[in-house]
């Protein structure tokens, strides 16, 4: 008697369960509904609805092989029931989770043709357009437009007319998207509008609204169109607060982080990246990379360097490219030519995606630029505004523009102002705060070393306050120091003649290993102040000395050639007295370079660079143009290098003579 009353006291738990279960999918509490219809489900009380409910809610729960599994059982219990048109659709829910939760293109298109053998001879229905729909998608995919856009415009019309709103959006956003990564943005963005306004507008299920969202800020993310992507992105997260959903999982989270990092939201976006990282880690390695990158923008831009590093590696861990954020980094510790090695690299290695390698660019531009290559800088612009050419999103465009008023900037052309206040406004309209701040410091500059200073100190203050606004540390320290700083101390860039030397030791990484780290250190410190006292004996200028190479400006080549001897019998002297000196190698060229805040730019500074990387141990080489009467030196080759379009004619001093 008693166990009958257990039995039945159970059974009144479990539908209870069932009931509360089903409550809970109808108020999107997704972590209850799962845990609900699991326990009915552990009694067998669920049947293909239910099954097929409970698959809908570890679907939102992240849970992609309880997703799966549970979406299969819903589907043979549908066959079993003989309720084809029910079995076909679950087929197609099958064939998206798939394709989007485990990338498994075979599964996918098992399950589509699964779905099609179902519906033959079924006639018009709510299921049939939903197959007309993914046949075109996969149509978009193979390369057949015109087969895609026919079947996707009838799953439209199917679904007006029988009055299935998921079936109309869910077909037109995969209609906008597709037409807008063909270039037909014009027309395929009213599409998307169309089904995203549908979709937060509560006329669909959270199922069909998480895909039409996730379609439409994919593609606007694609086309640079940033602005609409961050409305609906924003739009979105006020219908997800209103049904108490927490977002969507998967590629669909980034994006939100993606664009609540562009409008400001760092904190928010963070939460929203890292949150993607955990749930795609397990299942979607490429997306949890995509999540971890964002975490390192985000670190980057608040001055956490360590916290950049580590989300950036566990990006490239899980095969993401970290680039260009890796290369912002190293400039930020100091390394800027191994930040530029390294965008050159990863540019030459493969395709990022149109956007990011744009973004790439852009970082080459900025880079070269602050290294004075002037030449590489201008070539990077060029590239963005190549391909930049003929898309009409603003967020491609005003990368391009950006590019080439940092070019203008550094060559100290006053169409610079023109073009970043163009730059300028084309950011406060995608409502880009950071990049807009960043802009605005460019712009001061432009307008200090044009003499007007009330205009240059009213961007800086603008973008110190945005800087501090947002928490990014480092770029407010920056804004903070240059407005501290003398007006007369940035000039305009000025065309200057002067003779470059470059040197640095030969065969060092061998030479520490040999003699250990202690006294390598003091090696350098003796080398150091033995060149700087030539240096100043000879009229010298340091531009720049970096771990055991000096870059030196002199006023005339027989200044840069006799220091350069001088520098090279003084180190045979110490041979002589202590047994020891290391082999250093110099190359000088006298050419013109822009000049301004105390620093060289252009392509006489490459040319100079590379003539240095020519001499071997204890050699000068010079330009044949440098060298004066007087000094001896080898018979003039031609030589071709690396970035220098025409080959450079190059002498070796014979200083021993």
């Amino acid at each position: 008697m008693e166990s009958g009353i257990e039995s039945e006291s159970m059974s009144g738990l479990v539908q209870d369960a069932l009931e509360a279960g089903r409550e809970a999918m109808r108020r999107r509490d997704w972590e209850e509904g799962r845990r609900l219809l699991s326990l009915a489900d552990v009694e067998g009380r669920l049947d293909a609805e239910g099954l097929r409910q409970l698959g809908k809610a570890k679907y939102w729960c992240a849970d992609p092989a309880g997703c799966l599994d549970t979406f299969e059982r819903a589907y043979g219990a549908f066959i079993a029931a003989g309720e084809r048109r029910a079995a076909a659709k679950t087929a197609l829910m099958l064939r998206h989770a798939a394709k989007n939760m485990m990338r498994d293109s075979a599964a996918a298109r098992g399950w589509l043709q699964r779905a099609e053998r179902l519906l033959e001879g079924e006639g018009e229905c709510v299921e049939l357009g939903f197959l007309w729909r993914s046949q075109g998608a996969m149509a978009f995919a193979e390369g057949k437009p015109e087969e895609g856009d026919q079947l996707l415009r009838k799953a439209v019309e199917l679904g007006s007319r029988l009055g299935s709103a998921n079936l109309v959006a869910m077909s037109l956003t995969w209609l906008g998207a597709n037409l807008a990564a063909l270039g037909r943005a014009h027309e395929g963005f009213p599409f998307l509008d169309e089904a995203c306004a549908a979709a937060v507008g509560g006329e669909l299920g959270p199922w069909a609204t998480g895909i039409v969202y996730c379609n439409t800020i994919g593609s606007y993310r694609e086309a640079g169109e940033f602005a609409m992507g961050s409305e609906w992105t924003q739009t979105a997260g006020r219908w997800c607060e209103r049904e108490s959903i927490t977002g969507w999982p998967g590629v669909c989270r980034v994006h939100r982080a993606e664009f609540m990092r562009l409008r400001g939201a760092w904190a928010d976006a963070e939460r929203e990246a890292r949150r993607a990282g955990a749930e795609m880690e397990g299942w979607l390695p490429g997306v949890a990379a995509e999540a971890h990158y964002e975490v390192g923008e985000i670190r980057l831009r608040m001055g956490d360097l360590d916290g950049a590093d580590k989300a950036f590696r566990q990006a490239h861990g899980l095969g993401r490219d970290p680039q260009p954020g890796a290369a912002i980094l190293l400039a930020r510790q100091g390394d800027t030519a191994a930040a530029l090695k390294s965008l050159e690299t990863s540019i030459a290695a493969h395709g990022l995606g149109l956007l990011d390698d744009m973004r790439s660019l852009v970082a080459v531009t900025d880079i070269a630029g602050d290294l004075g290559l002037l030449d590489r800088a201008e070539r990077a612009a060029q590239q963005i505004e190549a391909l930049a050419a003929g898309q009409s999103g603003p967020g491609l465009q005003v990368l391009g523009l950006q590019a080439r008023g940092t070019v203008q900037l550094a060559r100290g052309d006053p169409e610079a102002q023109k073009t970043l206040r163009q730059t300028l406004r084309l950011w406060q309209n995608i409502d880009a705060p950071y990049e807009a701040a960043l802009v605005r410091v460019l712009l001061a500059r432009a307008l200090r070393r044009s003499g007007d200073e009330a205009g240059a100190r009213r961007e800086g203050e603008a973008a110190l306050g945005v800087f501090e606004k947002l928490g990014a540390g480092p770029d407010a320290s920056r804004a903070k120091l240059w407005l501290e700083t003398p007006a007369k101390m940035e000039t305009p860039a000025a065309l200057a003649l002067r003779t470059f030397f470059f040197s640095d030791i030969v065969g060092s990484t061998q030479l520490v290993e040999a003699i250990g780290d202690e006294a390598w250190s003091g090696l350098v410190a003796w080398l150091d102040v033995a060149m700087r006292d030539c240096f100043k004996q000879h009229g010298g200028e340091e531009v720049d000395h970096a771990g055991d190479g000096f870059f030196v400006a002199f006023a005339d080549s027989a200044s840069a050639i006799d220091c350069a001897i001088s520098i090279q019998r003084r180190l045979v002297e110490q041979r002589r007295l202590h047994g020891f000196a290391p082999r250093v190698r110099i190359g000088v060229h006298a050419t013109n370079a822009s000049q301004a805040e105390g620093r060289y730019r252009g392509r006489g500074v490459h040319e100079a660079s590379r003539i240095a990387a020519l001499a071997g141990p204890d050699e000068i080489v010079a330009s044949r143009v440098t060298v004066p009467n007087g000094v001896s030196f080898s018979e003039p080759r031609e030589v071709a290098v690396k970035g220098i379009s025409k080959p450079l004619e190059v002498v070796r001093i014979d200083w021993k003579a």
